[in-house]
């Protein structure tokens, strides 16, 4: 008798340990909102943003200027105004316009960001289309501050040669990638 209850104790601590070690692994409800719409999304909440970001600026939503002083810094921004006498009806069919571009831009970046192809975009997937799409707003400034100096070059944009010529044919991959989905190409670099 002794030994069963000795042995029923040890079946109830385990059970209760196991219980409320379990109920230590259930998410909260904000973390598993999240989880699932990173689920949903197919991509980690930085690159969603991201690629929001980089989608706004290809339906102009969003502008990128790179000062041309060093350190050719970019800048976001996305001050646009209609004015103060503008149509409602004209100004709400530009947003909407917009908005779809917008929408479809990210659908293309989406799936261009993909890089190895298995069906969720990473962070540092979504970083890298962000550094390309950039090298096109920042590389004219600084081939034109440095004096095409090739050395200058590389070091302003804190690569080496090879590094640079590899960022210069990815860009030209994805432009014409986005070419071949129908979309606009990037800007042209010339060097």
């Amino acid at each position: 008798m002794r030994g069963a209850v000795t042995l029923s104790l040890i079946i109830l601590f385990c059970f209760s340990f196991g219980c409320n070690r379990a109920r230590s692994f259930i998410d909260p409800p904000d973390m598993a909102k999240c989880i699932k719409l990173i689920r949903e999304s197919k991509m980690s909440e930085t690159a969603r943003t991201t690629l929001i970001t980089l989608a706004d600026v290809r339906a102009g939503f969003t502008f990128i200027t790179c000062d041309r002083s060093r350190p050719y810094q970019l800048t976001y921004s996305n001050a646009k105004c209609a004015g103060p006498y503008a149509n409602r009806d004209t100004v709400r069919a530009e947003f909407d316009r917009q908005s779809a571009l917008a929408n479809s831009e990210f659908e293309a970046l989406k799936k261009l960001s993909d890089f190895d192809l298995s069906g969720f975009v990473s962070t540092e997937e979504a970083m890298r289309v962000k550094r390309l799409i950039e090298l096109g707003y920042q590389f004219p400034a600084v081939v034109a501050g440095e004096r095409a100096d090739t050395n200058m070059v590389c070091f302003t944009l804190s690569l080496n040669r090879v590094e640079l010529q590899e960022m210069l044919h990815d860009y030209q991959d994805l432009s014409g990638k986005l070419v071949s989905l129908g979309r606009e190409p990037l800007p042209t670099i010339r060097w």
